[in-house]
């Protein structure tokens, strides 16, 4: 059948079969047995859901560009929009740009988009979100509200205390316990010998350097903390927003 492919139309029940059974090789091989200069308007659009069911995004995207008829099926951009975002912010919005370019703005109004602009503009209200999503975008947003400056501050004052502030509560008492032990240590060894003593200059460097990084690690953590809770957030909107949509 694969052999003389070429000379007949695209049996889309052929290709559900291959796909239910992951006959990928097979799959493939069908989709290329036809040529190039064949004039069959579906070609590229199973070319397309190919490229998406095997994560091939970049070549998807390159596709979806010089083939915009494709943008009029809005399940294809659910379901490739809801993909693409837990693979890539940036290809999500090339995929959003092109619909607009190139399609009917489909994507203009969608979750995803209106989704992408909330966590990037903290005047935009979140009324719009499902009461399942809500929840995840609230806690992306308790943490985006913090400041850096003001964990930094916190563990400047009181080793461990910016970690409180930054939700890391279960590293407080570490970082507290061991700023508190080496700077004693720090102490008594300059009280006893001298700050010129070689022990005091060790001791003090060591407490100096837990110090610092009990600082550093506060700031680092936190905007770590803050993209984790952004990737989060948009993870569980691209779930929604292609759940129950698929390509076949």
């Amino acid at each position: 059948m694969i052999c003389f492919s070429s000379y007949s139309q695209i049996n889309s029940s052929f290709i559900k079969h291959l796909v239910l059974y992951d006959l990928n090789t097979e799959h493939n091989s069908y989709l290329n047995s036809f040529s190039d200069s064949t004039n069959i308007d579906s070609l590229d659009y199973f070319k397309l859901k190919f490229y998406l069911l095997h994560n091939k995004y970049d070549t998807f995207l390159d596709n979806v560009s010089v083939n915009p008829d494709v943008l009029n099926d809005s399940s294809l951009l659910d379901y490739s929009t809801g993909h693409l975002l837990k693979w890539s912010i940036s290809k999500t919005k090339s995929l959003i740009k092109i619909d607009s370019l190139f399609g009917m703005n489909y994507l203009n109004n969608s979750l995803i988009k209106k989704s992408l602009l909330l966590v990037e503009d903290k005047t935009l209200s979140a009324d719009f979100l499902p009461s399942s999503l809500r929840t995840h975008f609230d806690e992306f947003e308790k943490t985006r509200n913090k400041k850096a400056w003001v964990g930094g501050a916190l563990a400047t004052l009181l080793p461990g205390a910016g970690k409180l502030y930054i939700g890391r509560g279960k590293s407080f008492l570490g970082s507290f316990m061991v700023n508190i032990f080496y700077g004693a240590t720090a102490y008594e060894s300059i009280h006893q010998f001298g700050i010129r003593n070689t022990y005091s200059i060790l001791t003090t460097g060591v407490f100096s350097a837990f110090y610092l990084s009990n600082i550093y690690g506060t700031i680092f953590d936190l905007k770590r903390i803050k993209i984790e809770k952004k990737k989060h957030f948009l993870y569980e909107v691209a779930d929604y927003q292609s759940s129950g949509v698929y390509l076949y």
